[in-house]
Order: C-alpha cells, then structure tokens, then sequence
C-alpha cells in the first residue's frame, strides 16, 4: 500500500519510525513545506519519498499520489490544514483519509464536510492509525518489536463475563497477562484511563503474552 504522510513534525517522525523496517508493505510518501525538515527526513528516513510543498494544494497533493495510493494521514499539526488537505484528497478518491484534529470545533466540522476518520484526542496516534489500516499488520509489527508478545483484539458482546467489568480487573478474565489499550466504543478509541468499565459492544485491543509454566 502506498501512504501519504502529510507533515514532518513530530507525529510525522513518529508515523515514520511505525514505518521504518516495513518497507516491503508500504510505501511512504511525506509532504511538508519545510526545506529544512525535508532535508532531515531525506537523511534519516531515506526510505520514504519527499514532495516539498503545501498539502492543501491539490497540484502538490496530485504530486505526492499515484495509482497504488491507499490511504492519506493528516498530521500536520495545524487543524485547518489537515482538514482542508483531507477534503482535497477525497475528490481526489484517495480511499482512506485519516485527519488527526485536536480541537473540538474541527472534529464536528470534520463530520460537516463528511470526513469521518478522525482521530481525538491524538492519544496512542500510531496505534490507532496503523489499526486503522489493518489490524493484522500491526500485529506483525509488534511481533516484530517484542517477539514473547502478542497483540490481540477482544469483543465484548463475544464474552458476556466482560460486560460491566471495571477496566483494571480485564487481565482476571483473559488468560496470560493481558493488557488494555486501546477501547473501540461508538467508532470512537478511547484510552483504558478514559473507560471505567466495558460496555456491550466494545473492542478492546490488548497485549498479551502467554505465562509459561515449568514442567520441573
């Protein structure tokens, strides 16, 4: 799949470190406006592409696309901008359009303007985007990262001893250690210190690694 990064800050640099190691299943492109920064990325993350410019321009948004493209991720740090560019790539017909907004005001005009995708707060931003794409590619990821654990996802309604279970008490009912973090809830990812207890219809995403027990 072929990804355009829309900002080099520091969520960008994080997004391209999630990346990083990953280049037989994606290909990176980055647009940032910033000589200097493009500069940087060029020498740190040689693996991915650099189109210097504007993302709300769809002359420099056409630049950064090509037919493999599949998703767009707005982290540009302004609102505005990540809005704007997310509108530009949809008439465009880039299938998957995640903005990263952190203002209320956005996040509902977002919703006006018919681009659902958003992530907020922009807590756990690298786990949220990547599972967005495809669960099963962040697994390898972190199979990749921490080769004893796994990453797995849980459905409440699936395990009714869930429902009404206050969140610290998740690891008495999934064997191994597990833990929570993050909770699908009303297409909505909420962090386990934002949730008190799951409700019908969550998903959680936990870690987990098997205990090992001793034959001796």
């Amino acid at each position: 799949m072929h990804i355009i990064i829309l900002g080099g800050g520091r969520t960008g640099k994080k997004l391209l470190e999630l990346f990083k190691g990953h280049s037989h299943q994606y290909k990176i492109t980055v647009i940032e406006k910033d000589k200097k920064t493009c500069e940087y990325i060029s020498e740190v993350y040689s693996y991915a592409e650099i189109v210097y410019g504007d993302a709300t321009y769809p002359e420099v948004l056409e630049k950064a696309r090509n037919k493999n493209t599949g998703a767009l991720i707005a982290a540009t740090g302004e609102d505005k901008t990540n809005l704007l560019a997310g509108k530009a790539a949809k008439k465009m017909g880039i299938p998957e359009i995640i903005l990263i907004i952190r203002t209320y005001q956005y996040k509902e005009l977002a919703k006006v303007m018919d681009l659902d995708n958003t992530i907020y707060p922009a807590d756990s931003i690298s786990a949220e985007i990547v599972t967005r794409l495809n669960g099963a590619d962040f697994a390898e990821l972190i199979h990749d990262l921490h080769l004893e654990i796994e990453l797995k996802k849980i459905v409440v309604s699936q395990q009714p001893d869930l429902r009404g279970l206050p969140i610290a008490r998740f690891e008495e009912k999934v064997a191994g250690n597990a833990y929570p973090i993050l909770i699908l809830r009303d297409n909505n990812y909420h962090l386990p210190s934002d949730i008190k207890e799951f409700n019908e219809g969550d998903e959680v995403i936990y870690w987990y690694k098997e205990i090992k027990t001793s034959i001796f």
